[in-house]
């Protein structure tokens, strides 16, 4: 005769939970932007593709008590573990930023081509372009990485789009070296892109269409193993065939 520890043990739900979550293929992704007024949350259970939004009052004396309750709020309505999550993206806006400094941002982007051509495409870089509110000479420092040797590519994927530095449209000698600029002149950081992963004439059709759709790439045939050819000082090299 079973005892009535090994009873409560074979019917403990939560046990059978736990084992249900380690053995279930589950992952999610969190998205936050912290506003003025309002804390957005997005979360993405990509077990299921289904997306789920939520909004909070920002606090700002801790703005991370909102990000917080939002986000235990929002996990508890998807019903997606905690330890599920595996990426946690997290963007100010830019009026934030210009309310806390003398910049004006122009515009902020992602890159359009800097990803490596992949069977999986290697993630976007951005374009950040900004002016500094002064009548005065100023000092820039733009720290990029990736100016000089973009990252490689994966079993068979294109490298991504180098990291580059333009004030005023044109390239500085030393882009980490300290600028020294006139007022007024526009500074615009290029971030490099990821290396793709996988032949890129192995990717899904659909994710070549919606990467059109979406503009992320400006080329019909969405990563197929041609060099690209761009004005962009730092674009992707496209994809080479290993011999």
């Amino acid at each position: 005769m079973a005892s009535r520890q090994q009873l409560g043990r074979e019917r403990d739900p939560s046990a059978e939970l736990n084992s249900l979550w380690y053995t279930a293929p589950m992952s999610a992704r969190i998205g936050v932007d912290i506003g003025g007024t309002f804390t957005d949350i997005v979360l993405v259970d990509e077990s299921t593709g289904r997306m789920h939004v939520g909004k909070i009052l920002t606090t700002p004396k801790d703005p991370a008590h909102a990000v917080e309750q939002a986000t235990q709020t929002l996990l508890g309505d998807a019903a997606v573990p905690a330890r599920m999550v595996h990426a946690v993206a997290h963007g100010t806006p830019v009026e934030v930023i210009e309310s806390l400094s003398p910049l004006i941002v122009e515009r902020k982007t992602l890159r359009e081509d800097s990803g490596g051509p992949g069977k999986y495409r290697g993630g976007l870089g951005q374009t950040i372009a900004f002016r500094v509110r002064t009548g005065e000479p100023f000092v820039c420092s733009v720290l990029g990485d990736r100016t000089r040797t973009p990252a490689a590519g994966f079993l068979g994927g294109g490298t991504g789009a180098r990291g580059a530095v333009l004030i005023d449209g044109a390239p500085p000698a030393n882009p980490k070296a300290e600028q020294l600029l006139a007022p007024g002149v526009l500074v615009e950081a290029r971030l490099p892109g990821g290396g793709g992963y996988g032949r890129p004439d192995l990717r899904d059709p659909e994710l070549i269409a919606r990467d059109l759709e979406e503009g992320y790439v400006s080329r019909a045939d969405g990563g197929s193993p041609i060099a690209a050819t761009t004005s962009d000082p730092g674009s992707s090299t496209g994809w080479i065939p290993r011999p």
